[in-house]
């Protein structure tokens, strides 16, 4: 496939063209199904990342539904891999039909995406996890490769039973129309996030929403310009503000909008086995990742609010963060020698004269015993 079927950010954080796809979910011929490729992030020992495979449901462009898949018992993703699974057009008398609207929903087994591939062999469309963490979703770095090269993108996680105070969907829904990467789509993507986070047809992450949910589509349907550079594909719709919401959309929700909040659905409840080791946004105290992969800083992951994952080192920024507290901390080197987390004993290097804070402590910094280590580059 010669054209690119998503976007992801670069370094500067600039949206461009993605031509990383996954040839084994786009079928050689249109079908009545559509084969939704779910790519798990993170990698290595991270098995947190891997996951349940969600329910996906998929709609038209008038928002008329064309299939579903429930979960089944077994279906998953591990961490680091990918898997796909066919979505049968069982609500349209098994006709082909375009994937304009997808949305997964997901079980307890929280999972980290990176991308996701959707293809009925006529119309292939990817969303890559950058979107997410753009617009607000609980995201963490990955160690990814497609065809031999790395996949440069966030994964954002899924989950039903929150058991991270910072994970914040259940769902997420997107428009396959609007993510292919045409030159004019991407300069009004990147003149400001609102073209994608302030427009919940064209991308959306749910807290609540089950597999039985509503979205919410454009109606009526958005018309599109042909891209004034890229010949004969579709650029952005002919007004876009028409794509930007004209209401406050309740993300909250289980089912659909204005529903009776009243009425109490079940919730799911994380085991305590599961919660066992996780502390806030960390998901494994005793894990520990290494990165110097471009762009991957401990900076970032300890300052955005939204990050759920691991205590992280970058060579990157030079810098260690203990996602537990939040707090940023210098590599030992030749000129710092306290108060400085050592990369080579993965342990934190306090200084005598200050005395612990708690028993978690060492010498006014983190007491660390890591049990595993990912060294990504």
């Amino acid at each position: 496939m010669s054209k690119a079927i998503g976007f992801m950010a670069n370094l500067a954080g600039t949206f461009l063209p993605s031509n990383l796809v996954v040839p084994i979910g786009i079928p050689d011929k249109p079908v009545a199904e559509t084969w939704v490729t779910v790519v798990a992030g993170a990698g290595g020992k991270n098995h947190d990342a891997g996951g349940d495979f969600p329910s996906v449901i998929v709609w038209d462009d008038d928002g008329n539904l064309i299939g579903t898949r429930y979960k089944y018992e077994g279906d998953g993703v591990e961490a680091g891999t990918e898997a796909t699974y066919r979505v049968w057009n069982n609500k349209n008398g098994i006709k082909i039909a375009d994937p304009h609207y997808v949305m997964l929903s997901h079980d307890n087994d929280a999972t980290c995406i990176s991308m996701i591939q959707v293809s009925n062999g006529r119309l292939t469309a990817a969303f890559y996890g950058d979107t997410g963490a753009l617009c607000g979703q609980a995201w963490y770095y990955s160690q990814r490769t497609l065809n031999g090269l790395h996949l440069k993108t966030k994964c954002v996680w899924l989950d039903a039973d929150q058991s991270s105070g910072n994970f914040n969907a259940r769902a997420l829904s997107f428009h396959t129309r609007d993510m292919i990467p045409s030159h004019d789509k991407l300069m009004l993507y990147n003149s400001s996030p609102r073209w994608l986070c302030e427009s919940t047809p064209r991308f959306s992450y749910w807290k609540n929403l089950l597999p039985l949910g509503q979205i919410v589509f454009f109606d009526p349907p958005l018309k599109y310009k042909m891209d004034s550079l890229e010949k004969g594909r579709e650029g952005v719709n002919e007004n876009p503000e028409d794509a930007i919401d004209k209401v406050q959309y309740d993300k909250m929700v289980y089912k659909k909008q204005g529903e009776s909040k009243k009425k109490h659905y079940w919730r799911n409840t994380p085991t305590p086995q599961r919660l066992s080791k996780r502390q806030g946004s960390n998901m494994n105290p005793e894990h520990l990742v290494l990165t110097e992969l471009p762009g991957q800083t401990a900076r970032e992951v300890c300052e955005d609010p939204r990050s759920v994952g691991y205590d992280i080192v970058s060579f990157v920024d030079m810098k260690y963060c203990d996602l537990s507290e939040r707090r940023l901390y210098d590599l030992c080197n030749d000129a710092t020698t306290t108060n400085c987390f050592d990369a080579n004993s993965t342990s934190f290097v306090g200084n005598d004269a200050l005395l612990p804070r708690d028993k978690n402590s060492a010498a006014g910094g983190p007491k660390k015993a890591y049990k595993s280590r990912d060294f990504w580059k």
